[in-house]
């Protein structure tokens, strides 16, 4: 029977403190069932920030990709001599052999994997993702920022420059194209709808 009404039969159970009640009496909220005295322990609506991709988003997009090709296309002759050590080594005798210089050649190799899929992932309409590719740039742009600095004295090689430069500016564009939301971009909503009960005469 109903906990407030014990004259009348109970409808549901209450998600909260598990005592029964009329219909009278109950919320669905998140589809459960709540009593009036509980349904602010149901929890709050959540505020969701929808972005959906702008000018600057398909120019960091296309910013990753330049990016990966130039990375590729310096390293290939590395990638075509390290890719000729494992079919004669094997797998296990190149790891056995590793050296830092076929080491920093796997790293740009997974920067330029990386690049590809954050020019397709900021084009989505996650915050974790865009996070992500922000994380992808950072670890690229002082990466290559230390090669450079590092390989100065023996002449280093120009890419390492072009590369951090665009990095940069990429960085650049993809804070430009969450800054550049005005009203209405985001917008405030209900996950769940609430239904309030029938008043009904007691």
């Amino acid at each position: 029977m109903c906990f407030n009404h014990p004259w009348r039969p109970a409808y549901a159970q209450c998600s909260y403190c598990k005592r029964y009640f009329c219909y009278a009496d109950l919320i669905e909220y998140g589809k459960q069932e709540y009593c009036l005295e509980d349904l602010s322990r149901a929890g709050q609506p959540s505020k969701i920030t929808k972005f959906t991709p702008n000018r600057f988003t398909y120019i960091a997009s296309a910013l990753f990709i330049v990016n990966s090709f130039l990375i590729f296309y310096f390293i290939y002759p590395q990638v075509s001599l390290i890719t000729t050590q494992i079919n004669h080594l094997g797998l296990s005798g190149f790891l056995k052999q590793l050296t830092y210089g076929s080491e920093v050649i796997l790293l740009n190799m997974a920067f330029v994997v990386m690049g590809f899929i954050s020019s397709i992932s900021v084009l989505s309409n996650s915050g974790k993702r865009f996070g992500v590719s922000v994380a992808v740039l950072f670890m690229m742009a002082v990466f290559f920022s230390y090669e450079y600095v590092s390989t100065t004295s023996t002449g280093a090689p120009d890419y390492f420059l072009y590369v951090t430069i665009i990095l940069l500016v990429n960085m650049l564009v993809l804070v430009l194209s969450r800054l550049s939301y005005v009203g209405g971009a985001s917008e405030e909503r209900f996950t769940e709808q609430i239904e309030w009960p029938k008043v009904e005469t007691f």
